[in-house]
């Protein structure tokens, strides 16, 4: 597996003022561009996404875009331990880690595969997270996202600065990580901005839209890298069946070297 810091890059370049919406129930101006784009694709993935609670902002988000009808097939939120639980099939040995995000992306692309009919692009996303809640958390505050796809599982793992922003602010940041990771698994890049920020970050809290962020305070800190202590870690790991295939293409050039 192969792994690396988010970096996105786009032709779009939306403007920082324009990230979010007024209403909080219109998916902001640059998540909009990125559920277009994977709606307008050649083939549109048959989306299935599972998500315990933080992040949940993605599923309105993607239903707001005209075409998710298209594309997205269920979304689910098993709140509760009981119903995260008897969705996986077992309990799990800590319910908010890699593993969890991994068998809940697996869970829903085995159920895009039965809705669709086994569609030729079937994508799974899974996404559990420890936020801020209304009482002191003892460890940290993190999000695992997993997307699973033909070719592989892509994971991203963010940890967020606890006391830096409230539920609805890390839930916007989760939300956004996620659709981001959905964006990359699908090869659909998410719009890039010129002041530096990369798209699961949030504004600087100048912009009085509601999902600002409190964390960063003016321009020299957005030229200073958007609070860079954070840092969205992604991973991709191949199918068994890829690395078959590529080992068969490996050994087959190997062996026309050979006779060459």
């Amino acid at each position: 597996s192969s792994s690396r810091s988010a970096q996105a890059k786009s032709p779009h370049t939306p403007s920082a003022t324009s990230q979010f919406s007024t209403s909080s129930t219109i998916a902001p101006a640059d998540v909009q561009l990125l559920a277009e784009s994977l709606y307008a694709m050649p083939t549109a993935p048959q989306l299935v996404l599972y998500v315990t609670g933080g992040g949940a902002q993605i599923a309105p988000w993607l239903l707001a875009v005209p075409g998710a009808s298209k594309s997205v097939l269920e979304l689910q939120v098993p709140y509760a331990q009981a119903s995260l639980v008897q969705l996986l099939g077992a309990k799990p040995r800590k319910f908010c880690s890699a593993e969890v995000a991994k068998d809940l992306a697996s869970s829903a692309y085995a159920r895009a595969r039965e809705l669709s009919g086994e569609h030729k692009y079937c994508v799974g996303l899974g996404c559990t997270a420890a936020l801020g809640s209304d009482r002191p958390r003892r460890g940290e505050h993190r999000c695992f996202i997993a997307v699973r796809t033909s070719g592989g599982v892509h994971s991203a793992e963010l940890t967020l600065t606890k006391g830096r922003r409230n539920r609805w602010l890390e839930d916007a940041m989760v939300a956004r990580a996620a659709l981001y990771l959905l964006g990359h698994a699908c090869e659909s890049v998410p719009p890039h901005f010129a002041d530096g920020r990369e798209f699961w970050q949030l504004l600087p809290d100048r912009n009085p839209d509601r999902n600002c962020d409190p964390a960063v305070k003016n321009n020299d800190m957005m030229q200073e890298g958007w609070a860079n202590e954070e840092i969205l870690n992604l991973k991709f790991r191949a199918s068994a069946l890829i690395k078959n295939k590529k080992a068969l293409l490996r050994n087959r050039l190997n062996a026309q070297l050979a006779k060459g």
